[in-house]
């Protein structure tokens, strides 16, 4: 293959060029393609006969999807072919950049059909390059929290990586949920990953403002509602330091949440890793849940300034330990929440008693408390 030209979301000109083998004359020529670098499944497109250059168009391809092409030669000693190359076509004009107004481990979006990307290239809140190049990119679960079923696509139908920017789409009867989508190397190592949060309410809108001075989401991470008593408000769990969320509490009951894949979470506890407790761990493993023992919660990964793994949405951040100093807590703790009166946050908010997981699909004091994580440990 001398190279692709006339590249379209669509479509793509293939231009080879072939020798004669020996002295043998060439009797047929053309490339074969395919979405599997191991051609298990594949398409033949014959390009005529003889020596010199050739091309020929293919058309009906799938946008911001990588495809392999390998030329092949046939003449009376057989079939020879050349090396394999790859392109990844274009993605639609148009979409929304959700990183033009800064990076971040995390984005929200409205439940709308569309066509969404964002820089690849660094780290989360930073500017910081990734440990290595893009070269894919996968959702790797995807959830409408609670109970409620979930099956591939529902979420996010479409994902890529073109030009840098991860690129995708959500279906046309796309509804509020979650996703993680990971960019990984060409030897399928994950350099990064990135929460999708799809909802229908307007972060700014609903904020409330603490008689500590902080301003904070009237909802988790994560969370589709806002509303006491509905398990829709849990959000997810997060290990302190950790940019990736981990799947919640899908009931009061303490189901968690149904995910697709439905094994997408995996509970850690062996010390046989050398380098199990490092954040490089983390970031290539961010579905692995790690024993509280065995996770090194290391200093600064969160801080009062906002940091690469700080896991809000671009103008948000965890917040610190003095945005919790409130004052008259109306009611104490309920079974499902606890309740701020007009003393300590405008309007009043409600904070679920989530409890908090181990990591092993239970959660522990359900009903019984809280946990919410600021930029301290503690």
């Amino acid at each position: 293959v001398k190279n692709f030209t006339d590249k379209t979301s669509s479509s793509v000109r293939v231009v080879c060029e072939v020798t004669y083998p020996g002295s043998a004359d060439v009797t047929e020529r053309g490339f074969v393609w395919s979405t599997n670098s191991d051609f298990s499944t594949s398409t033949k497109v014959p390009c005529g006969s003889g020596a010199g250059e050739y091309a020929m168009t293919i058309n009906g391809l799938s946008e911001a999807t990588r495809y392999f092409v390998k030329p092949y030669a046939v003449n009376s000693y057989g079939t020879s072919y050349g090396a394999v190359k790859q392109f990844v076509t274009a993605y639609p004009a148009g979409g929304l950049c959700l990183s033009d107004s800064g990076t971040s481990n995390s984005y929200m979006i409205y439940p709308n059909p569309g066509v969404f990307y964002f820089d690849a290239t660094v780290k989360g809140n930073s500017f910081e390059p990734l440990d290595g190049i893009p070269y894919d990119a996968e959702v790797l679960w995807e959830t409408r929290n609670g109970r409620k079923t979930v099956s591939d696509g529902d979420i996010i139908s479409q994902v890529g990586v073109v030009s840098d920017m991860v690129f995708f789409k959500t279906p046309e009867d796309v509804v509020p949920g979650n996703a993680l989508i990971a960019v990984k190397d060409a030897n399928g190592v994950i350099l990064w990953s990135w929460h999708i949060w799809v909802v229908d309410f307007d972060p700014e809108e609903t904020r409330r403002v603490y008689k500590s001075g902080a301003v904070m989401m009237d909802r988790n991470l994560g969370a589709l509602s806002a509303e006491p008593g509905d398990e829709d408000s849990f959000g997810f769990y997060y290990q302190w330091g950790r940019k990736d969320p981990m799947d919640g509490p899908g009931s009061y009951q303490s189901e968690m949440m149904t995910t697709y894949p439905a094994d997408a979470f995996r509970y850690e506890e062996t010390y046989s890793y050398p380098d199990f407790d490092t954040m490089e761990y983390c970031i290539q493993n961010p579905t692995t849940i790690l024993h509280p023992t065995t996770w090194n919660d290391i200093d600064g990964l969160w801080d009062s300034n906002k940091t690469k793994y700080d896991p809000c949405p671009p103008g948000w951040m965890v917040p610190t330990e003095n945005a919790w100093n409130w004052i008259g807590i109306e009611s104490g703790l309920s079974s499902e929440y606890v309740k701020l009166s007009s003393s300590c946050s405008d309007p009043e908010a409600y904070f679920p008693t989530a409890g908090a997981t181990y990591g092993d699909n239970s959660i522990s004091h359900m009903n019984e408390c809280g946990h919410y994580w600021t930029t301290t440990r503690s």
